[in-house]
């Protein structure tokens, strides 16, 4: 008698970046801390973190809100399918950010080229 081994599906890796934007009255503090805990979200599933750039306080093309001025965050990361609907369940909860948009850079990528020592 043979076991069955189940077809487990394999978990593809994939590149994305991520742009949000938090209202321009938010201080250094929050905006760090927003930061932190995308960072964390990513480390937690396996994900790499590999750019963040702050691109600071701009003018926005139409109001959101009712405001027309905030702090646009751009994170480029690697991870797992889960990762990004996590990364938007948590900033959907944040009151401080107004608009995020995930965008697909790389449909299949290893994850042991991303580790860093």
């Amino acid at each position: 008698m043979s076991t069955a081994v189940a077809n487990v599906p394999e978990r593809r890796a994939r590149e994305y970046e991520l742009i949000y934007i938090q209202r321009a009255a938010v201080d250094n503090a929050e905006v760090n801390r927003v930061l932190d805990r995308m960072k964390e979200v990513v480390s937690s599933l396996q994900g790499c973190m590999l750019q963040v750039d702050n691109w600071g306080r701009r003018k926005l093309a139409y109001p959101i809100n009712k405001s027309s001025r905030g702090v646009f965050m751009y994170l480029r990361f690697a991870g797992y399918e889960d990762l990004v609907a996590e990364l938007e369940r948590n900033l959907r909860l944040l009151d401080s950010v107004l608009r995020f948009q995930t965008v697909l850079l790389k449909e299949r990528v290893n994850m042991a080229d991303y580790q860093v020592n």
